[in-house]
């Protein structure tokens, strides 16, 4: 291995390293009572049957135009207004408007873990206020990017998305 890849390689694991840091002494500072203080994702952000449109990883772009783009989430078609809930306690970092997810909610779980909640029709959360699992935070929608009703959900894991199939469906396991 090159001394240049060395140090790139070095440097992400010194900037994942501080931001587990920085979550684990937030959550210590501010736990939310009678719950544990680390918590992974699990389980559907909806409580509704809907099915999966569009999985993790590379696909056919979904607007035309050709070629593959990586999908950072998970699809979950739904009807229009569905509510959708917070798969783990935490701290909401975004609620609002973002070009490619429309309405979302970034939710911040304070052990290297963020979720996001996209293409939502309505807000039921703020930036910065303290949400619980299970907790409602806006309607399924169609804004931004979309291409119809649906739940975008994605996990990232000290920044980096990752499959979020391995979280939804682990509720049973856990």
């Amino acid at each position: 291995m090159e001394l240049g890849d060395l140090l790139i390689e070095l440097r992400v694991q010194v900037e994942a390293f501080s931001y587990e840091l920085e979550s684990l002494e937030h959550a210590l500072a501010d736990p939310l009572p009678d719950e544990p203080m680390f918590t992974e994702p699990r389980g559907v952000p909806l409580r509704v049957e809907s099915h999966v449109t569009s999985l993790f990883g590379y696909r056919s772009n979904p607007f035309g135009g050709g070629g593959l783009e990586f999908h950072n989430g998970l699809d979950l078609a739904a009807p229009m207004g569905t509510p959708v809930y917070a798969t783990a306690q935490g701290t909401v970092e975004e609620a609002g408007w973002n070009p490619v997810f429309g309405l979302m909610v970034l939710i911040d779980h304070n052990n290297g873990y963020r979720t996001l909640y996209g293409h939502l029709s309505l807000l039921s959360v703020s930036q910065g206020q303290r949400v619980r699992m299970g907790q409602m935070l806006g309607q399924v929608g169609s804004t931004g990017r979309s291409t119809g009703p649906h739940l975008h959900y994605s996990v990232f894991r000290y920044g980096i998305a990752v499959d979020p199939q391995a979280y939804v469906f682990a509720q049973a396991s856990r």
